[in-house]
């Protein structure tokens, strides 16, 4: 693993989830669609997860502008996303996320 990779790993490590709901962005990024008048200064969820897309390499050139779609490639219209639990019994095992993240993802 490179250098970058560890150093960011140990970023998100220290990373904690807000508290405060409904998880409104830290700023009005530039392909954020909405305008929030309220902003989470210590929302650092938006900013963690757009590190994160941008280092994948997903719609880098269109980063912090307008356009940027990091799943544009990913999730086409009329796609749905679903989990199934294999398990036909009641199970932990299954798709859990906090709020923030599901926010962001979905802004």
């Amino acid at each position: 693993m490179n250098k970058e990779k560890i150093i960011y790993i140990k970023q998100l490590n220290k990373t904690k989830y807000p508290v405060n709901a409904p998880y409104n962005p830290p700023s009005n990024f530039p392909e954020y669609l909405f305008s929030d008048k309220e902003l989470d200064k210590s929302n650092v969820i938006y900013g963690v997860l757009r590190n994160l897309l941008f280092k994948m390499n997903l719609d880098r050139d269109n980063f912090n502008t307008k356009k940027w779609n990091p799943f544009q490639e990913l999730i086409k219209s009329g796609d749905m996303v679903m989990h199934k639990n294999r398990n036909k019994e009641f199970s932990t095992d299954c798709l859990i996320a906090h709020g923030s993240i599901i926010r962001a993802i979905v802004d």
